[in-house]
C-alpha cells in the first residue's frame, strides 16, 4: 500500500553550518552542512482515507553525478511515525540534521510499516 502512495518530498535546505556530522566527513573536506526533509501528500490523492499512518525508518540522499545505485548517504534519524492524511493538510518536518555540503539529486525513504483506514 505504501508503494502505491505518491509522496512529495521537499528538500529545502543545504546550508553551511558548523555541526557534528552523522555522515562521516572525510579529512580535508568542508564542514558539514544542514539538511531539512519535509513530507507532504497531495490532498486529491488521499481523500479516500481517514487515516494513513506510516513509519519512516530511514532517509538517504543521493549526491548528484553519481550512478543511481551507488553513493547513497544515509541520514541518521529515529524512526518517525506520521499520518499522511495530516501531512496533506500541512507539510511535516521529517528530518533536520547534518549532511555533507554539495548537490543532491534524489531523496530515498525507507518505510518500516504503514496501515490505511479507508472511508466507508
Amino acid at each position: 500500500m505504501a508503494r502505491a502512495r505518491r509522496l512529495t518530498l521537499l528538500l529545502l535546505a543545504l546550508a553551511a553550518a558548523s555541526a557534528p556530522a552523522e555522515i562521516p566527513v572525510p579529512p580535508g573536506t568542508q564542514e558539514a552542512g544542514r539538511v531539512q526533509v519535509w513530507i507532504t501528500d497531495r490532498r486529491e490523492a488521499i481523500t479516500d482515507f481517514t487515516a494513513l499512518p506510516v513509519t519512516i525508518a530511514a532517509v538517504a540522499v543521493h549526491p548528484a553525478g553519481r550512478p543511481r545505485r551507488e553513493g547513497w548517504l544515509r541520514l541518521l534519524a529515529p524512526a518517525q511515525a506520521l499520518d499522511l492524511v495530516q501531512a496533506s493538510q500541512e507539510p511535516v518536518l521529517l528530518l533536520e540534521g547534518p549532511a555533507l555540503p554539495g548537490n543532491y539529486d534524489a531523496v530515498r525513504l525507507e518505510m518500516d510499516r504503514g496501515r490505511g483506514t479507508l472511508r466507508t
